[in-house]
């Protein structure tokens, strides 16, 4: 589809533009065909974006959020690493609002310098109850300082009674920025099962 649906894309984001209303029924007819497109709509969807005013950015984000998945995923982290700041925060928010896709990509997405960290920070916290304890914890450790503290606290939303062990065993760790900044274990019913003997 490529280059001729990128231009079917253009057209039908200048059909909602033009339409005045991005709620009218000829702009959600031109959107749902703007889903239709699949990935080819993705990018002309972010560059409409950059320039959209609030009902528009909505309308585009509604739009945007169905075509994302783990196919999909590599065009939206792109967007996170290289695009206009207003482009960043719609992707962000498409990206909390959808659930059709591995949350751990998110992780993996930390790893690269160029992405927008905070954005993508913005995401795991929306998307905290997606992840594992654990994996929260391992992505930490990788991060520079803000970075490990953000994480830190989004696990530390997810600290429950099955989270002890866990955590008991991170506490002897290497790494004296995690120690101190671990989620504190959740009190046990007294007297507590984990008071040494």
């Amino acid at each position: 589809m490529g280059l001729f649906g990128g231009y079917r894309a253009d057209r039908l984001i200048a059909e909602v533009r033009e339409s005045g209303d991005p709620t009218s029924a000829k702009a959600k007819t031109a959107l749902t065909r703007l889903q239709g497109l699949g990935q080819a709509a993705i990018l002309p969807i972010v560059d409409a974006l950059a320039t959209s005013d609030k009902r528009e950015t909505i309308a585009f984000v509604e739009a945007l959020t169905p075509l994302i998945n783990n196919r999909s995923f590599p065009l939206f982290a792109k967007v996170l690493a290289e695009q206009h700041p207003r482009a960043i925060a719609s992707v962000a928010w498409a990206l909390a609002s959808s659930r059709n896709y591995s949350p751990n990509l998110l992780l993996d997405l930390l790893q690269n310098p160029a992405v927008a960290k905070p954005a993508v920070l913005d995401v795991i916290a929306a998307q905290k109850n997606r992840f594992n304890l654990r994996d929260l914890l391992n992505a930490a450790y990788q991060q520079d300082p803000n970075e490990k503290a953000a994480l830190f606290r989004i696990a530390g939303e997810l600290v429950d009674a099955s989270s002890v062990d866990e955590l008991i065993s991170r506490v002897e760790g290497k790494d004296t920025i995690a120690r101190t900044r671990l989620p504190a274990p959740p009190r046990c019913c007294p007297p507590c099962a984990r008071t040494p003997t």
